[in-house]
């Protein structure tokens, strides 16, 4: 399978099958890894791989861009640049999906639906104003107090930090995620 980064990850491009396994819906802006072969490599002096991206003037939900993206710092010439928006546009998934989900089953407890930054930001942000608020005034949506009291919750929402961090660099791989996806549903 080709390598994709999706550009646009959010909870509305998330589909639950009847099965309940997920399925990532509206590739419009997705870009792909394309590694070139040894006589493309020695005729053009060029890295092993480039970015197949079709041009176009449409970015991502401006509620779920990355710092990198909203900073202006975002190298569009690098792979790992495309895939690392992705997974801070994800840690703001798994935030929706925690906050819907009861820790107490029985008492009903799952937090009121919330999009990303509701709190400090319009419905529709603009650039400049999700620019401040992640960038200037680096927030970051909060955790639910009544998550402090399970573990799995305080987990995932660990993960959510990470994946928010700062600097791309810092953010934990699509591996590390996968794994920790496979220990949360083995507990």
């Amino acid at each position: 399978k080709p390598a994709l980064a999706h550009r646009d990850i959010k909870t509305k491009n998330i589909l639950v099958k009847d099965d309940l396994s997920c399925c990532i819906a509206d590739l419009g802006l997705a870009v792909r890894e394309v590694r070139l072969n040894s006589n493309e490599l020695r005729n053009n002096n060029r890295e092993p791989t480039v970015i197949d991206i079709t041009p176009n003037r449409r970015v991502g939900t401006i509620r779920y861009m990355a710092p990198e993206i909203l900073d202006r710092s975002f190298n569009g010439l690098s792979f790992e640049s495309y895939k690392a928006t992705d997974l801070y546009a994800l840690g703001l998934v798994y935030w929706e999906i925690l906050r819907r989900c009861q820790t107490k089953p029985e008492e009903n407890d799952a937090d009121v639906y919330q999009i990303p930054y509701a709190d400090v930001l319009p419905n529709n942000p603009t650039f400049e104003q999700m620019q401040e608020v992640v960038c200037m005034r680096k927030i970051r949506p909060p955790p639910s107090p009544r998550w402090e009291n399970h573990s799995i919750f305080r987990s995932i929402f660990g993960s959510c930090k990470e994946l928010w961090a700062e600097n791309p660099a810092c953010r934990p791989s699509s591996c590390v995620i996968k794994e920790q996806l496979r220990n949360y549903r083995s507990q």
